[in-house]
């Protein structure tokens, strides 16, 4: 079999689309991210209210995988409603 008949036959056997969307990214456990860090641009923020998970944690292990972020946050009230907004923010230097 030479090099052509060899393509030929792996085009036939995997054949490339491009008609199918690349899927939701998932974290490690599988799941879809309870938290937009990996859509945020520098200057980007979000507000969570306040509830027994604290998303200043979640932050903090995003930036432990992806040193390129950084972040700050601040609990305020927004709203009427006690809660933490999370800013993306250039890394330090």
């Amino acid at each position: 079999m030479n090099n052509g008949e060899l393509e030929e036959k792996l085009a036939a056997a995997f054949p490339i689309s491009s008609t199918h969307p690349v899927p939701d990214v998932l974290d490690v456990l599988g799941r879809k991210p309870k938290y937009p860090f990996r859509d945020m641009k520098l200057g980007d923020s979000f507000f969570v209210p306040e509830s027994k998970i604290d998303p200043r944690q979640a932050a903090s292990q995003h930036k432990k995988r992806n040193p390129e972020f950084n972040y700050t946050s601040k609990r305020l009230k927004e709203g009427g409603v006690w809660g933490t907004r999370i800013w993306r923010i250039k890394a330090e230097c």
